[in-house]
């Protein structure tokens, strides 16, 4: 690079700190390291923070963050970085991608001017609010995942994915995957050996590649009063065979009613459901008890162990003596 290239920081009220300060710090750490090893060359990566107005806004931690300059200001960056934004529950986006549509419209823009986009976290919701990401695959949030796939069934959802990127598009999972996005970032724009470098100085995992080992079971936003119904019941019937047939018999509907509507409140059909709940209770079994492998498998209504361990390493990234060593609380 001759001259540095420029990261904007496009911020609102309650965006993550954490994702502008940790990934300054990496774009700063591989200017320095690349100093280092390149003495008298100029910085590889600059940066400026912009809001709508150029006016403060607050983040989730209550902290003022100042700003360089307003969004009409900026004066062609190279990267544009969206930073999540806090939401303690799924009834919050709406009202968020409400206020937030100037910022809708500022990424069609640079978009439409070939500016790489970044969104971290939650921030994938604008970019899909913009319609750019129809017909590509993205990532999000994990705990958002099913209300994202359901908002937006044009977007081939990649929920486990830690980091996507179609063309000028880069998305990434939760909250703290910023930084994995900032080092993939920094490995398209300046090499694999500084982002190496990088991810050693700062100590930060650059071989992390899915999110789904750290999802927490929840079911928010769901008010649905048959689909309550038939996930309680799925939970107290797990250890046995569950078919669709059966479970619409035993909540009085036909088969094709609880299909659409396991879909159009989870995005998924209520076998993958039934699958992904086995699979969660496993992962809490591991976590709180000393249950052996077999045992577990058993108490979540599976027969073959074989089977179990790809369909769990499939879930979650990891086998499942890995994932008791990483999380076990016991």
């Amino acid at each position: 690079m001759n001259t540095p290239c420029q990261f904007a920081f496009l911020l609102v009220n309650q965006n993550l700190a954490s994702s502008v300060t940790g990934s300054i710090d990496l774009l700063q750490a591989a200017n320095t390291i690349n100093q280092m090893l390149n003495p008298g060359s100029t910085p590889l990566f600059d940066w400026v923070l912009a809001t709508e107005t150029g006016m403060p806004v607050t983040t989730f931690s209550a902290q003022p963050q100042m700003v360089d300059l307003a969004w009409d200001q900026l004066s062609c960056p190279d990267v544009i970085f969206v930073p999540g934004v806090f939401m303690e529950s799924l009834e919050k986006i709406p009202g968020c991608l409400d206020e937030n549509q100037p910022l809708q419209s500022q990424l069609i823009k640079w978009h439409a001017e070939d500016v790489l986009i970044a969104t971290s976290c939650s921030a994938s919701f604008f970019l899909a609010e913009t319609g750019l990401l129809d017909g590509l695959p993205a990532t999000t949030s994990w705990w958002a995942s099913e209300y994202f796939a359901s908002r937006y069934p044009r977007i081939q959802l990649q929920a486990d994915d830690l980091l996507t990127h179609n063309g000028r598009l880069v998305c990434s999972g939760a909250a703290m995957t910023s930084l994995d996005m900032t080092l993939y970032l920094i490995r398209l724009l300046a090499g694999g050996k500084l982002a190496k470098l990088v991810s050693r100085y700062m100590l930060v995992d650059s071989n992390r590649h899915t999110q789904a080992a750290y999802r927490v079971p929840v079911q928010q936003g769901i008010q649905d009063r048959l689909l309550l119904k038939a996930m309680s019941w799925i939970r107290k019937h797990l250890q046995q065979e569950i078919s669709v047939h059966d479970l619409a018999q035993a909540m009085h509907v036909s088969t094709r009613t609880l299909v659409r509507r396991f879909n159009q409140h989870t995005g998924e059909g209520p076998q993958v459901w039934i699958q992904k709940q086995r699979i969660d209770s496993s992962r809490q079994l591991f976590e709180t008890t000393h249950l052996s492998l077999d045992e577990i498998v058993y108490q979540v209504g599976y027969a073959d162990v074989s089977s179990f361990r790809r369909l769990f390493k499939r879930h979650t990234g990891l086998t499942p003596r890995e994932y008791r060593h990483r999380f076990a609380t016991v």
